[in-house]
């Protein structure tokens, strides 16, 4: 059954963090998975399941203050610079941001299962 709702929300680990993002529509950019030396180093997995959102789509119901940024300008496999923003709390990966005007965030942290599975 296919999931009909605009927006959906994500959560930290300990719940400090929970932003909004589209569950569709052109704010939504993409969905993928990834397997490129920097997806699986962030992750310590062989893997990294993300979607692809507008960066004014993004919103933060709760907790924007509790991220932290990382970035990194060397040694990033693609040559771009990569920003990461992590719950400063429970140290959860929420999202990257490393092409202008948007933001890639992890499908594991979106709440609802249904959505994860489309």
């Amino acid at each position: 059954m296919p999931v009909n709702i605009e927006r959906a929300t994500a959560s930290c680990f300990c719940g400090s963090v929970r932003p909004e993002i589209p569950a569709e529509g052109d704010k939504l950019l993409g969905t993928f998975v990834c397997h490129c030396g920097d997806c699986r180093k962030i992750t310590a997995s062989m893997f990294a399941s993300g979607l692809i959102v507008t960066d004014t789509a993004l919103a933060h119901l709760k907790g924007e203050e509790n991220l932290t940024a990382f970035t990194r300008h060397e040694g990033i496999a693609t040559g771009n610079t990569v920003s990461n923003h992590f719950c400063c709390v429970c140290g959860t990966l929420m999202h990257r941001r490393r092409f202008p005007g948007m933001s890639v965030l992890r499908i594991g942290t979106v709440d609802d299962l249904e959505l994860q599975s489309t």
